[in-house]
């Protein structure tokens, strides 16, 4: 998948509350290409951000990438976190 592929849809909201989102976004997985059985990992993953879960999603991400060189993963973490929690 590609970040083309994962598009984000907003319903408008008549609120008058100033927020980055209005409504809860939904993100939507198109075009998966290939079927296959997703590992235990995956289906964390995916699970994870289908419960706007960003600790989890963040971990998830960190442990997938193998070599990964994130100069702090604990910033990481708290950051997708807080994206995350709107």
């Amino acid at each position: 998948m590609h970040p083309g592929n994962i598009p984000v849809w907003v319903a408008q909201s008549k609120s008058s509350r100033k927020r980055l989102f209005k409504s809860k976004p939904h993100v939507i997985f198109l075009d998966l290409g290939t079927t296959v059985e997703l590992s235990k990992s995956d289906k964390s993953n995916f699970k994870a951000v289908a419960l706007r879960d960003g600790r989890t999603a963040a971990e998830c991400t960190l442990r997938l990438s193998k070599q990964h060189k994130c100069p702090d993963p604990k910033a990481f973490i708290e950051q997708v976190e807080e994206a995350f929690a709107f």
